[in-house]
């Protein structure tokens, strides 16, 4: 009993240091979030090595996990000289969901903190937050306490919805291809955003979403505190369908924006 003790001990107490030894590598990385795995996918900046690093970007796409425009977001993001660390948000919620558990609000702000001292090895060095739709969500939780505002250099939310989920199970593939929310635990984003001070806030919003109104987006963008800005883009979807050069102009701008205000 005594023996295995100590083994826990040392698993506890060594496990969180070598993964902050841990140096990424591109493509896929796996870390552990409280005993479980979860899917990190890094896409190394597109510059010269003389060059400074900019800020290193935490990017948590929507329900559909990391593919089609998700990955090419990254990608492109990339291109502009940033190191993305990409968040399969589906992956994450199903890995906390299950008939005796779901995800809490505060699980997911200490998860985020813990994703941020991987992605710097445990240094000072703020992490900038991106989120589109699902993602988008999380971005508030993960900017709320005190401890998070000082890893989090601000945060850029595309295609912020009203209501968010905490949870992801199969049956919920049904629900999202038929532009329902699912049956999970759900947490609503006028909640948080108050809330989120300090943080620069930039929020990027299609004209014409079909998951939120221009006026509960409006809405919305009044209960975020300074400072922040509201790009609207003229496009057909969620996906800014016939405006994506203008959208991606935005987001450009939107990191810039962060980068300088956080400084």
């Amino acid at each position: 009993m005594r023996r295995d003790y100590f083994r826990i001990l040392l698993i506890k107490v060594l496990l969180p240091a070598a993964l902050l030894a841990q140096a990424p590598t591109a493509g896929k990385n796996t870390i552990f979030l409280r005993g479980k795995p979860v899917d990190i996918y890094f896409y190394p900046a597109a510059r010269d090595s003389g060059e400074p690093a900019p800020p290193k970007i935490l990017y948590t796409p929507g329900n559909a996990g990391m593919k089609r425009m998700a990955v090419d977001m990254a990608q492109k993001m990339a291109t502009w000289g940033y190191d993305i660390y990409g968040l399969d948000v589906k992956d994450y919620l199903e890995s906390f969901t299950s008939d005796n558990s779901k995800l809490k609000d505060t699980d997911v702000m200490a998860d985020y903190r813990e994703i941020a001292r991987w992605i710097t090895k445990g240094k000072t060095e703020p992490v900038l937050l991106v989120g589109w739709s699902q993602g988008a969500g999380m971005n508030l939780l993960a900017g709320l306490p005190a401890e998070n505002k000082k890893v989090f250099a601000g945060m850029i939310c595309i295609g912020l919805g009203p209501e968010n989920v905490l949870g992801w199970k199969l049956a919920d593939d049904i629900a999202d291809a038929f532009k329902k929310m699912p049956n999970e635990p759900k947490f609503q984003s006028v909640t948080y955003l108050p809330k989120i001070t300090v943080l620069p806030f930039y929020l990027i919003q299609s004209s014409k979403d079909e998951w939120t109104t221009l006026e509960q987006a409006k809405n919305m963008f009044a209960l975020a505190p300074e400072p922040k800005k509201l790009v609207l883009i003229q496009s057909e979807n969620h996906h800014f369908k016939n405006n994506v050069s203008e959208f991606y102009h935005a987001l450009h701008e939107g990191i810039k924006w962060i980068s300088q205000s956080s400084h």
